[in-house]
């Protein structure tokens, strides 16, 4: 997803990172683990956290408060900016919507 993402090949991007294309391919199939340099290579690369990476997380930024902020709540990452952009008012009457829908469900 990455790859497709950032516009690359999978060629180029194995000789950016110095790999072969078969092991970048093992990588993607999960026939085998990056050692922890080449996931700080990646993940340096991509503009995305290790934990992402490895999947510990579906937060791929590295903005701290937005991963806690999505693992807390569950919300995407486009969730999570789009109310860290709202006004506080605006975020007041979004959780009262949100109370009242609760109530009617």
């Amino acid at each position: 997803m990455l790859i497709d993402a950032k516009g690359i090949t999978v060629r180029s991007l194995a000789k950016d990172l110095n790999v072969s294309v078969g092991v970048l391919s093992d990588w993607q199939n999960g026939n085998k683990t990056p050692r922890g340099d080449s996931i700080m290579k990646l993940a340096e690369y991509f503009g995305v956290t290790a934990d992402y990476l490895l999947g510990l997380t579906d937060a791929s930024v590295i903005d701290i408060d937005i991963r806690i902020s999505c693992d807390t709540t569950g919300l995407s990452e486009k969730a999570v900016k789009i109310l860290s952009g709202m006004e506080k008012s605006d975020v007041e009457k979004l959780s009262k919507l949100i109370e009242f829908y609760n109530t009617i469900r």
